[in-house]
């Protein structure tokens, strides 16, 4: 359930960010195309790590287009790289969930 906020709390200060820092139209796209599918993604995902990587996936790109795309503030930027790199750590460290169940299959 952690799992869960998390992303969703990561997702929603997304949506909020690009209202709050100047960005391009491309970056403002992204970010929010990105929080919607990491929201959507994460109430499925519990105990899923086929599906987590899907958010570390996303996380990724989003990282990558913060430092790459024109026209983003310094800011929003970091706002942006900030969220991808956590939601990435997010993303590929297994849920207590999954590590009990690996457990009680040994």
């Amino acid at each position: 359930m952690r799992f869960m906020a998390l992303i969703v709390t990561l997702a929603s200060w997304l949506m909020i960010s690009t209202f709050a820092f100047p960005q391009s139209g491309e970056s403002f796209l992204l970010a929010w195309i990105v929080a919607l599918l990491v929201s959507g993604i994460s109430i499925a995902s519990p105990g899923r790590m086929n599906l987590r990587l899907i958010i570390s996936g996303l996380a990724f790109i989003l990282f990558w287009a913060a430092i790459l795309l024109p026209d983003v503030s310094f800011a929003a930027r970091v706002s942006n790289g900030t969220v991808g790199a956590l939601l990435f750590a997010l993303g590929i460290v297994p849920s207590p969930v999954r590590r009990d169940d690996a457990k009680s299959r040994a």
